[in-house]
């Protein structure tokens, strides 16, 4: 069975990539979370889209 999903590269933290896959990069930015929250917690949460890099 093949795996149907997307997978999309962070262009903020990739140190390869070109024009032809721009379209498939994704960026995300967050602010304003609580001081309690940290990085270990944001990376738990959101692995499950895709790799996650800092």
């Amino acid at each position: 069975m093949q795996d149907n999903k997307q997978h999309k590269i962070d262009i903020a933290t990739t140190t390869k990539h070109n024009k032809e896959n721009i379209n498939s990069l994704t960026t995300y930015f967050f602010t304003d979370f609580p001081d309690s929250f940290g990085a270990k917690a944001m990376f738990n949460g959101f692995q499950h889209y895709g790799d996650i890099m800092e």
